[in-house]
């Protein structure tokens, strides 16, 4: 995908505001000093200044600075407004709304979706609308790809991605004209591991790996209770470390890649037996699991051997005392887990006999929820024990 200089911009422009909201936590400041401490221009920050009072994150009042006139600018304590975080999932689309009257999620398949006529990032951004109960004052999108910090430059895709259309430059701008605030847009399992560690599972870890198994493989590393996202944002991309050199080739153009070993298309064909002319989805393995399917166990203990041995040199390289292991197919419980970390132990033999392994605790919403998380913390406005789920 060519490179998009209006995407960059749009990215260093998000960073900035961030990085004010940042500052001003730290208690008001001079417009002046704003800028110092940022390092970027005055003019820079007045036009950011401008954009925060508008969408109710901060406030400004005039004084003085080192015996001057000044505009003092502070974190607003109350915003109207709702946060907004949306999943983009290969067959459908997630939302979860975090306002005053607490978080709400909805979930539709692309055939539930309005308006089938139209393209798809209108009908999204028409099925959030209907669920926003005031403004919206902050957005983010999940993708399951690759997102690099400067958006779009080298976004990596699958050849058969349903959802290409939505990574194009102006995919975002139906959706920032419905909420009217910026939208940001993030790695899917880098927002599911940033809701376990605020929300689930993950909560009063520094060190953990987060393993997303789905129809793909994602992770997230999350060390000094903070998401690692690597020098360029793409760090957790898991799915395509090397499980067999003698595997089948992938689209990325490697052998064996984890994703071919553990995701949905490697695992889902085995299943057919149990039910011949029947659309599976991993939630059939998942219910398959839990009615004591003999074939069903034998691929969730097949998949968590060798999700374990894929991760094992990385939870053994970083030292990681938690693996935590999410999506779909974390809904096999047990019979994955148990394989999954006998293997673990078996193949890092420094630290595995050491590391726990736990399930995922926030299950299908997951994602939304994270980039809610992710939409609140650029505020700075919001302590998450505020959202309350349900």
């Amino acid at each position: 995908m060519s490179t998009s200089s209006g995407g960059s911009l749009r990215g260093l422009r998000e960073a900035n505001r961030a990085r004010v909201l940042q500052i001003l936590q730290s208690g008001p400041r001079p417009q002046v000093q704003i800028a110092a401490e940022a390092g970027v221009s005055p003019a820079t920050v007045t036009s950011l200044v401008r954009e925060l009072v508008d969408s109710g994150q901060v406030v400004v009042a005039p004084g003085t600075s080192s015996g001057r006139r000044a505009t003092i600018v502070s974190l607003a304590t109350q915003p109207p407004g709702s946060f907004v975080g949306v999943s983009l999932r290969r067959d459908g689309v997630d939302v979860a709304v975090w306002g005053r009257d607490g978080a709400r999620f909805e979930t539709a398949t692309w055939v539930g979706l309005p308006e089938p006529d139209q393209p798809i990032r209108e009908r999204i951004a028409r099925f959030v609308a209907r669920l926003l109960p005031e403004q919206a004052i902050g957005a983010t999108v999940a993708v399951p790809a690759a997102v690099p910090l400067a958006r779009r430059e080298t976004i990596v895709l699958p050849p058969d991605y349903p959802l290409a259309e939505w990574l194009d430059d102006d995919a975002m701008v139906p959706l920032e004209q419905v909420l009217g605030t910026a939208v940001t847009e993030k790695n899917d399992a880098n927002l599911a591991a940033l809701a376990e560690l605020r929300l689930g599972a993950a909560q009063g870890l520094s060190h953990a790996l987060y393993l997303e198994l789905s129809d793909g493989v994602g992770g997230a590393f999350i060390l000094n209770n903070e998401i690692f996202e690597g020098d360029g944002g793409m760090a957790g991309e898991l799915g395509h470390l090397q499980g067999s050199e003698h595997g089948p080739r992938c689209w990325c153009g490697n052998r064996g890649c984890l994703e071919l070993l553990v995701g949905a298309d490697a695992l889902l064909p085995g299943l057919r037996a149990l039910h011949p002319g029947e659309q599976i989805t991993l939630r059939t393995l998942a219910d398959d699991v839990a009615a004591g399917r003999d074939l069903a166990r034998r691929i969730a203990v097949e998949a968590g051997r060798d999700a374990g041995y894929g991760v094992a040199p990385l939870v053994q390289a970083l030292n990681l005392s938690t693996v935590i292991v999410g999506g779909q197919l974390a809904a096999c419980g047990d019979p994955l887990l148990s394989s999954f970390t006998e293997t673990l132990s078996h193949f890092s033999t420094l630290v595995g006999p050491r590391v726990e392994t736990r399930l995922a605790s926030l299950g299908a919403p997951a994602v939304a929820l994270g980039a809610v998380v992710d939409a609140a913390a650029r505020t700075g406005l919001y302590s998450f024990s505020e959202l309350k789920l349900g």
